[in-house]
This record gives C-alpha cells, sequence and structure tokens, in this order.
C-alpha cells in the first residue's frame, strides 16, 4: 500500500548555510555603501570649512591691505616714526581719533603707553578744541595740524611738545570700533577714549580658537573702511590683549588748556608733566602740577636782537607789551648768533617765561645761570627763526 506525506521535505544542513555568505555580502555592500557616504560628507565639510577658511583669510588679507595702503606711501610718517625708534626702544603709540566725516567731530588723540610686564596702561588725551602752540605758531589743533602738516608733521608736533618718543600711528573711528565690536557700554554715551580703549579690550578678552578668529575678522572689518597705522593687525590684536590685561590699572587723563589771547592752548607745562609722569610709570597725578598764574604787569622784559636783522627786537618788544608785559630794554645782543629765540629766565621767574613764551608765539625757555648779563625779570633774545623774518 502507497503511503502519501503531504507535510514539506525537512531542509538539508546545506539549506541552513546557504543565507550566511549572501548575508555577509549584502552587508559589507551596505557598510561600503555608508563608508562612501560618510566619505562623501567629510569630504564636503571639508570643502566649506576650508571655503570659508579661506574666504576670512582673504577678507582678513585685503582689510590688512586696505588698511596699510593709507600710510604705505607716507615716507614722512615713517621717517619721522623711525628717528624716534633709533632714540628709544620703548615709547608711545600717537592714536588719533577721527571720526567718519558724517559725524563732522574734530579729531583729537591720545598718547598710549602699555606696559606688558606690569599689566598697566596710560592713555592721555589731547583734546580737539586746544591748539598744541600758540597762536601764529602755524601750530594748531590736531585737526588743524593733519590738514596743514600732514600725519607726519602731528607726529613730530606731539613728540616734541611731550617729550615721548612715539614709536607707532593709529587713526580710527572710536564710534565705529565700538559698534562693530558688540563694546555697546561705551558706545554712544561715553568719551571718545572709552569707547576706543572699550572697543579694543573686546577684541583682546575674546578667548577660544572661534571667538578669537572672529573677534579678529571683526576688527580687520571695522578698521578697513576709514582706518589709518603703522601697525599690522597682529600688533593691534596684541595691543588689545594688553590693553584686556591692564583694564584694572588703566590710568586716563586729558590735557589742561589755557586762554591765550582768547584762543585754547594746551598748558605745554602740564602736557610735559603728565607724560613724565606716564614714561617714569606714575599714576597720573593733575593735582601735582602746579598752577602758574602770571599777571603780565608785573612781569619786567628787556629785548635784544639776536639775529641781526632789523625791526625784529621792535616788533618782539610791541607784541610783549600788547600783551600786558613792563619792557624795559630794547637792544642789540653783542653777537649775531643766534637761530632760535629764547626766553632766558632769573630764579623764580620760570613761570612768567613760559606764560611769555606763549604770548610771543614761539621761543625757548632756558635759565639764565650766569650766562646773560640782564637786570629784568626776564630777557627775550628774538633769533632768526622770528614768525616775522621766516
Amino acid at each position: 500500500m502507497e503511503r502519501h506525506n503531504d507535510q514539506p521535505p525537512r531542509p538539508g544542513v546545506s539549506d541552513w548555510l546557504e543565507p550566511a555568505p549572501q548575508m555577509r555580502i549584502h552587508i559589507e555592500a551596505r557598510r561600503r555603501r555608508l563608508s562612501r557616504l560618510g566619505l562623501a560628507v567629510l569630504l564636503a565639510v571639508l570643502i566649506v570649512l576650508l571655503a570659508t577658511v579661506g574666504t576670512m583669510w582673504l577678507d582678513y588679507s585685503s582689510a590688512q591691505r586696505s588698511i596699510a595702503s593709507r600710510t604705505r606711501d607716507d615716507q614722512a610718517l615713517r621717517t619721522a616714526l623711525a628717528s624716534a625708534t633709533a632714540e628709544s626702544a620703548e615709547g608711545d603709540i600717537l592714536v588719533v581719533m577721527r571720526s567718519t566725516p558724517a559725524s563732522q567731530a574734530a579729531p583729537a588723540a591720545l598718547l598710549l603707553r602699555v606696559s606688558k610686564a606690569d599689566e598697566r596702561a596710560w592713555a592721555l588725551v589731547i583734546p580737539p578744541d586746544a591748539a598744541l602752540g600758540t597762536p601764529g605758531s602755524g601750530v594748531g589743533t590736531i585737526g588743524e595740524l593733519l590738514a596743514v602738516k600732514g600725519r607726519s608733521g602731528l607726529v613730530l608736533e606731539v613728540a616734541k611738545r611731550s617729550g615721548q618718543p612715539i614709536l607707532s600711528y593709529l587713526e580710527a573711528d572710536p564710534a565705529s570700533l565700538a559698534t562693530s565690536l558688540d563694546a555697546t557700554a561705551a558706545a554712544g554715551s561715553a568719551s571718545r577714549e572709552e569707547e576706543l580703549l572699550s572697543a579694543l579690550r573686546a577684541v583682546g578678552s575674546a578667548t577660544g580658537v572661534w571667538h578669537t578668529v572672529r573677534a579678529r575678522m571683526r576688527l580687520a572689518r571695522a578698521l578697513a573702511p576709514h582706518a589709518a597705522t603703522t601697525m599690522s593687525l597682529t600688533q593691534i590684536v596684541e595691543l588689545a590683549r594688553s590693553l584686556e590685561a591692564a583694564a584694572a590699572k588703566t590710568q586716563v587723563a586729558s590735557v589742561p588748556s589755557i586762554d591765550v589771547g582768547g584762543a585754547r592752548v594746551l598748558d605745554a607745562a602740564a602736557f610735559g608733566a603728565l607724560a613724565s609722569q606716564m614714561e617714569s610709570g606714575r599714576s597720573f597725578a593733575v593735582s601735582e602740577i602746579p598752577v602758574e598764574r602770571v599777571t603780565p604787569a608785573s612781569v619786567s622784559i628787556t629785548v635784544w636782537n639776536g639775529a641781526g636783522i632789523a625791526g625784529v627786537a621792535a616788533d618782539a618788544a610791541d607784541r610783549l607789551r600788547r600783551a600786558g608785559y613792563d619792557v624795559k630794554v630794547v637792544t642789540n645782543a653783542n653777537q649775531f648768533v643766534y637761530d632760535t629765540t629764547l626766553v632766558v629766565y632769573r630764579s623764580g621767574q620760570g613761570a612768567s617765561a613760559r606764560r611769555a613764551a606763549l604770548d610771543l608765539r614761539g621761543g625757548r625757555v632756558v635759565p639764565q645761570r650766569g650766562m646773560y648779563p640782564f637786570q629784568t625779570d626776564l630777557l627775550v633774545v628774538v633769533g632768526k627763526d622770528w614768525p616775522e623774518v621766516r
């Protein structure tokens, strides 16, 4: 009798083993696809990253070239700075705070000095409305000096009157910097020097690679439109870091001015004293600067013609009399060898000599020291640099 079996045949050993190689092939193919996809994604990310870095570098380099181009051909400026560098390894940075033309604010300046070792900084402000020299001397305000003598003339005048070497020059708009660098605590509500220092500290305070790179890029973009400097962007960033480190020990003072013939003129004695305090690493102390009050009518003066040019002594005497001084004697010097006009003072008359030099619109103030025979309080020796004969 024939038997029928409706059940399917039981699988053999080969039937159990056969799918395994196929599964491995499938898994390996999927892994290869995923690996290729991962490499493609990684490559795309690298390309985007390189493109971003390249674009940022091009922008940074372009900004650097744009800023440097404004002083690259100013050989007189570089010569003025080089002469100071040759004389001293240490010096100040002259920062001109020049607003955009739309603001119509007159340029001001500050002498900036940083001590990395002590983490201290000093900023001596030269106000925009005070002339560095007396009326008629040809030395006006910061803005007037820039317009007439250029950046090199400004550097030389500030170095001469402060007695400090100037090693670098930076010209920028503090308000634009403060806004671009998110220094909002100072922008719009503070003085320009505070805006400038706040903006630079914002760059110096950046930490981490991304934040540091971002701060540098924003600094470059903020400086590019209008700034002019002899410093590289790297040097400016280093300055910013030093200012951030010295934030708690930064001294700021403004040079006082006096009235001369109705014009505002920087107080030369105060300027020199404050600059000396900065150079010696002391805190600014305006109270230590003596207030020099001089009544011209109480000052007697002898005037010599030391240039050998007719009329210069009479002209100087006339100018002094109009200013209220008591001119006693007008005569010739023994020799006509004086290239520079001198204001010579007897002991105790230093303040009177400085005031007379201002009223004369020029003249180098020197003590008598027994070298000049005269009986009055002051002696004015008119030299060949007298404004009327230049």
